[in-house]
């Protein structure tokens, strides 16, 4: 787990990064645990530039391939440093992957109790515009049905 500017990992090891801070569960928080909770924190990070946090994402999504579990895309700074990363990249490769959730009519739509078939025709077109934005910033989507397939995924990746 790196999460703070100067932490190293073993050669065997695979970092996890937390560029907003880590809360350890069976550990004491230091002064290393500098953890983002407040939107004017984030924001004091999204403006320095060179901030440990933006510089080690922005390494990462230049020189690595990355995986991103459990982030919508929506985040202003990350679109910004994955737009600098594929803009440097200048072939416009998608690198990374990212999974994403299926929607659900359901989900969609928790208050209506009868679905027409013509509603459930939006979920394609949701998740081929939330595709075509992931490929623009550098990413290819594997999409899961269910979280629960996440594990199985990653001890893929692992072998």
């Amino acid at each position: 787990t790196i999460f703070s500017e100067g932490e190293r990992y073993k050669d065997q090891e695979i970092p996890v990064y937390h560029p907003h801070g880590f809360l350890p569960r069976n550990k004491h928080l230091t002064s290393k645990n500098d953890v983002v909770f407040s939107e004017d924190a984030y924001h004091s990070q999204f403006i320095d530039s060179f901030s440990w946090s933006n510089l080690v994402q922005l390494n990462h999504l230049n020189s690595s391939t990355c995986l991103f579990i459990g982030i919508s895309l929506i985040d202003p700074n990350m679109r910004r440093l994955l737009d600098v990363s594929i803009r440097k990249n200048g072939k416009g490769e998608k690198n990374h992957y990212i999974i994403k959730k299926r929607y659900t009519i359901e989900e969609l739509y928790p208050e209506i109790d009868k679905i027409k078939l013509k509603d459930r025709k939006v979920i394609p077109v949701i998740e081929s515009i939330e595709e075509q934005d992931a490929n623009n910033l550098g990413f290819n989507v594997i999409w899961i049905n269910h979280f629960n397939e996440i594990p199985e995924i990653l001890l893929e990746i692992g072998k």
